[in-house]
């Protein structure tokens, strides 16, 4: 169970990333609402108010820009890639505990109980690392999503 254990523990070191990641997005999203709700409470009265407005929206955009790539699409890569490896890994154990249990039941005679056995086992185990493997896919898709619209609306503000 030691390999399992490994897995799911970095599943969750790099969730904890991705949190931190969501949660710096809320923020940054914070930040530019209140600038955003700042901006339009302004009171345009001529065109030279107006020009200043639209040149600090136009640098509004680029910064939400900016940090929709620095502060979460950008970091947001090494998550996925992490829980993608985490999934592929644990795949990878699946099938080998997959390819254990053929092996083993091929046993026979006064060994056929302890095959069938051991074939249940290495079955559970493989069930186990398939669960793994979802959970951490399952993750990244949610991180993903939720990411992808953080940035958006990020970059949609202004």
């Amino acid at each position: 169970m030691g390999k399992l254990n490994e897995l799911d523990g970095k599943t969750g070191e790099i969730r904890e990333r991705g949190d931190q990641i969501i949660d710096t997005g809320d923020q940054k999203l914070e930040e530019a609402q209140d600038f955003k709700n700042a901006f339009d409470a302004l009171d345009l009265f001529d065109e030279d108010a107006k020009e200043i407005a639209d040149t600090a929206t136009e640098g509004a955009q680029e910064v939400a820009s900016e940090q929709a790539e620095e502060a979460i699409r950008d970091p947001m890569e090494g998550v996925s890639e992490g829980l993608t490896e985490v999934s592929d890994e644990a795949t990878e154990y699946a099938d080998t505990e997959h390819s254990n249990a053929e092996g083993i039941s091929a046993g026979s005679g006064d060994y056929s109980s302890v095959a069938s056995q051991a074939e249940s086992n290495y079955e559970q185990h493989a069930e186990q690392f398939e669960e793994t493997s979802d959970a951490a896919q399952e993750t990244n898709d949610q991180f993903k999503e939720q990411s992808e619209r953080q940035a958006s609306k990020l970059e949609s503000l202004f």
